[in-house]
């Protein structure tokens, strides 16, 4: 990885005026002992250093939170108590004297669930089964996390296994902590890896979107590059979700909901909690600034990556916790399509080979044919 950084730093210095000077200086930096060590270092040797990195992560992360899904303060605790709320008739957006306790931190949590009805709505069966169903959402979690660790490590580009090591203290917290992100991570990354099966696609971001809301940004990669198929998925599972939960739910939960949550102080770490600015214009300017990015390239690629970056600052509930789902965003640069370099355009078919391989295919198949009918002559 740093051979193939520092090949292209060079390539950029030699194309700007007076980079040749910054150019010799890179060149010269080459012979300190640290640095020539690095350079050396192999692809496969630098994919074997960034699992090992990753491991020490995740091991220093389940250190710190030893009770897994158990701990009172975690995210499977608080979606298990949501879902016996609703089991036992209870407000879903209060606790009562006789519902499981649920940790909150005003301003930034007044309510014992920050995410709308559906995902409690998923969690009445399971709080209902009890502690064994607790276990099998953590470590499901866990499962489909490391499947998608481990197809970036195998398949993907150095910058998508940097960019990787650099989410991962985030998405270990997100897994070992059960929040809903251990699924939603990898199934917005796997959104990309099937993005011409336009109901799977619609399908993923309607449930992200049901538990998260800010991933709905993602209409705007499906608008982009003209999925008008799953944009209508999206609409249509998007309107089964909701029955789902208001049946599951009722109206006053979504009502309550709505009252409460705009409440909460937005997180010290968003842009909101930044800047100070009320949440909707911090909101309202993230999208403008993703649509235009998103208008600037034609690379697909890269208009799924900055929809999913934006998806991320844009919520107010933007937590340690919250940055686990830029691993999402390196999707697109794993797989074959981050090998062959190749770049769709807005509206192209993905999968089809380059102009340049369909016209050498077509000259080898005239040739055959020449040869062919050349040999039934004689």
């Amino acid at each position: 990885y740093p051979r193939i950084v520092g090949s292209r730093v060079r390539a950029f210095l030699s194309s700007i005026p007076g980079g040749r000077r910054w150019r010799i200086l890179v060149e010269h930096g080459e012979t300190v002992p640290g640095l020539r060590v690095l350079l050396k270092i192999r692809p496969q040797t630098a994919r074997v250093l960034m699992a090992l990195f990753l491991l020490a992560v995740s091991a220093l992360v389940v250190a710190e939170q030893p009770d897994g899904p158990f701990r009172p303060s975690g995210d499977t605790w608080a979606y298990a108590a949501a879902g016996e709320r609703l089991n036992s008739g209870h407000d879903l957006y209060a606790v009562g004297p006789a519902d499981r306790p649920v940790a909150l931190q005003p301003p930034y949590w007044t309510i014992p669930l920050v995410s709308p009805p559906p995902i409690a709505v998923l969690w009445r069966p399971l709080a209902a089964v009890g502690s064994p169903a607790w276990v099998i959402w953590w470590l499901g979690g866990i499962l489909s996390c490391l499947l998608m660790v481990g197809w970036v490590l195998i398949r993907g580009s150095p910058g998508a296994v940097v960019g990787l090591a650099l989410v991962s203290p985030a998405l270990t917290q997100a897994t070992i902590s059960g929040n809903a992100s251990a699924y939603l991570v990898p199934l917005i990354f796997l959104a990309w890896q099937v993005r011409d099966r336009a109901w799977i696609v619609g399908l993923i971001i309607a449930l992200a979107a049901a538990v998260k809301l800010s991933p709905v940004l993602l209409v705007l990669w499906l608008v982009r590059t003209r999925r008008i198929a799953a944009i209508r998925a999206l609409v249509v599972t998007g309107l089964l979700i909701f029955v789902v939960a208001l049946a599951g739910a009722g109206v006053d939960a979504w009502r309550h909901w709505l009252a409460a949550a705009p409440k909460d102080a937005p997180a010290p770490s968003s842009i909101a909690g930044i800047t100070g600015l009320p949440t909707v214009v911090t909101g309202i300017l993230v999208v403008v600034v993703c649509i235009a990015l998103i208008l600037a390239t034609r690379s697909e690629r890269l208009s799924f990556s900055v929809c999913v970056v934006a998806a991320v600052l844009a919520t107010p509930a933007l937590y340690f916790t919250t940055f686990a789902l830029l691993a999402a965003a390196t999707s697109p640069f794993v797989g074959s399509a981050s090998r062959e370099g190749a770049d769709e355009g807005p509206g192209s078919s993905e999968g089809v080979p380059d102009v340049g391989r369909r016209i050498a295919t077509s000259r080898v198949i005239s040739m055959y044919s020449r040869s062919r009918g050349a040999a039934r002559t004689e």
